[in-house]
């Protein structure tokens, strides 16, 4: 077995040991890797404490879907909202968060391909419902 190029099915099925995720570091650096610590219940026979294991996980093919930086996201009563350009005036627009990188995010819902936004939302947050020069 290459394991180099083990899925978690394959580190199941070859360790077969039960755990949990005991720490996941908050960010993932350039390369997509994160840094994971796993409790087991019981430790496989051959295994150390401390042993490192390279995981490839299988996502679903991504999507067409909007994303933006994550910075022009704001929040008011811990929902999430973008400032837009509608009709000539600033607004609030609730939008529905996927899946989030470094510095980027996907818009789910409340946002479509074309949607004028603010560029800088906690320089303009003043102007909601303001009209705009374009």
């Amino acid at each position: 077995m290459d394991y180099m190029k083990m899925t978690i099915e394959d580190v199941i099925a070859w360790c077969q040991a039960n755990g949990q995720v005991a720490w996941l570091k908050a960010k993932a650096q350039e390369t997509r890797e994160f840094k994971v610590d796993i409790a087991l219940e019981k430790l496989p026979p051959n295994w150390t404490l401390g042993q490192r294991l390279e995981v490839f996980i299988k996502v679903d093919k991504p999507k067409m879907c909007v994303n933006i930086p994550s910075n022009l996201v704001s929040w008011k009563n811990n929902q999430p909202f973008v400032l837009a350009v509608v009709n000539g005036k600033i607004t609030e627009r609730p939008v529905k968060l996927g899946i989030r990188s470094q510095n980027k995010v996907e818009i789910v819902s409340g946002l479509q391909a074309g949607d004028k936004i603010v560029m800088q939302p906690q320089k303009n947050l003043d102007y909601v419902n303001r009209r705009i020069k374009r």
